[in-house]
C-alpha cells in the first residue's frame, strides 16, 4: 500500500509548489490587512459608529457586542493556524493524497462564520444577536462534551457543574440584553431571537449554507471537502491509481490540491476584505492583489489539465 503521495527526493510537481507558495503570499498578506486596519479604524467607519453606540447601551449589550469581535479574533488565530499548515502539506517533501482538503474545509468554515460575525453591514443590534446566538451554540456544546464522559470520569462532576453554570449565566445575560432564548425542557438552550420577531433562530446553522452564501463563486468547492471530511469513496477514489488483488496504490489528485488551495486563499481574501471594510478602510488594492495570486493557481490548474489530456499549449 502507498501511503503517501511522493517519495523523499521527488520533485514537487509545479501546480503544488505553486499552491504552496501562493497559501503562503496570502497568509502574510491576510495578516498585515488584520494588523494595520485593526489599529486604525477611519472615521465614519462602521466599527467606530458601533462604538459610539455601545457607550450608550447596556452593559449586557456592549460584553455582547465585544463577545463578537472577541472571538471572530479567535476564529481567525484558527483560520491562520490552517492557512499555515497547508502550506507545509504543500512544501514536501511529501505531498498529501487528502490532508489538504480537510484544512481546506478548515479555513472556508472559519472565514464564513468572521465574515458573518463582523460583516461591515450587520450593524450594532444584528451584531449583537450574532455573537449571542454563537456563543449559545458553543457554551451548550461544551456541556454536552463534558456530559458525554464516562460517568466516574474524575473531572466530569466538577466541569459539567462548572460548564452548566457557565452556559445558564450566559443565557441569563442575553436574556438581560433584550433577546429572547427558547430553552429545552432540560434546560438546554434551542433558540434565539429578537422580541417578537416570530419564528427562534435556530443555534446550529448550517455551515453549508453559510459558507456558500459567502463564497458564491466557488460553488463545489466546499463540497469536495466535505467529500474528503466524510471519507465519501465518490472523493477518495481521485487519489487511487490501482486497487486489486496486489493491494492499493494512490497518487496526488493534482487539481484536487488546486481546488482545495483556491477554497483556502479565497477565504483568507474574503476576511481581508471584511476587516478593511469594518474599519473604513479600501480593499481594492488587497483584493486586486489577492486575484492575481489565484490567477496563478488557475493558470497552474490549467497547465496541469493540459498536461493529463495531452493537450498543446496554443
Amino acid at each position: 500500500m502507498t501511503a503517501t503521495a511522493t517519495e523523499p527526493g521527488t520533485p514537487l510537481p509545479p501546480l503544488v509548489t505553486c499552491c504552496a507558495e501562493v497559501s503562503g503570499e496570502e497568509f502574510d498578506a491576510l495578516k498585515a490587512v488584520v494588523e494595520t486596519v485593526a489599529q486604525q479604524a477611519c472615521p465614519g467607519s462602521p466599527y467606530l459608529a458601533e462604538r459610539e453606540i455601545r457607550r450608550v447601551s447596556s452593559t449586557d449589550n456592549q460584553t455582547l457586542w465585544e463577545e463578537a469581535h472577541r472571538t471572530a479574533r479567535r476564529i481567525l488565530l484558527n483560520l491562520f493556524d490552517h492557512l499555515a499548515m497547508l502550506t507545509v502539506a504543500l512544501t514536501g517533501p511529501r505531498v498529501p493524497l487528502y490532508a489538504h482538503m480537510t484544512v481546506s474545509r478548515v479555513t472556508a468554515e472559519a472565514a464564513a462564520q468572521i465574515c458573518n460575525l463582523l460583516s461591515p453591514t450587520a450593524g450594532y443590534q444584528e451584531r449583537v444577536l450574532r455573537a449571542a446566538r454563537l456563543g449559545l451554540r458553543s457554551r451548550s456544546l461544551e456541556v454536552s462534551a463534558i456530559h458525554d464522559l464516562p460517568d466516574g470520569h474524575p473531572v466530569k462532576v466538577h466541569a459539567l457543574e462548572t460548564t452548566t453554570r457557565a452556559r445558564d449565566e450566559f443565557v441569563a445575560m442575553v436574556r438581560r440584553a433584550g433577546l429572547d432564548v427558547r430553552l429545552r425542557g432540560d434546560g438546554r438552550p434551542a433558540g434565539i431571537r429578537r422580541p417578537g420577531a416570530g419564528e427562534y433562530l435556530r443555534l446550529d446553522p448550517s455551515l453549508t449554507d453559510l459558507v456558500n452564501e459567502q463564497f458564491p463563486d466557488r460553488p463545489a468547492g466546499y463540497q469536495l471537502t466535505s467529500g474528503v471530511v466524510h471519507s465519501m469513496e465518490w472523493m477518495l477514489r481521485d487519489a487511487i491509481t490501482e486497487d486489486d488483488a496486489d493491494g492499493i496504490r494512490a497518487a496526488p489528485d493534482l487539481l484536487g490540491i488546486g481546488s482545495a488551495t483556491l477554497v483556502a486563499v479565497g477565504a483568507a481574501a474574503a476576511v481581508a476584505e471584511v476587516y478593511a471594510r469594518l474599519y473604513g478602510h479600501d480593499p481594492a488594492a488587497a483584493a486586486a492583489a489577492s486575484a492575481t495570486r489565484r490567477s496563478r493557481i488557475d493558470q497552474a490548474c490549467v497547465q496541469e489539465f493540459n498536461r493529463l489530456h495531452r493537450i498543446r499549449p496554443q
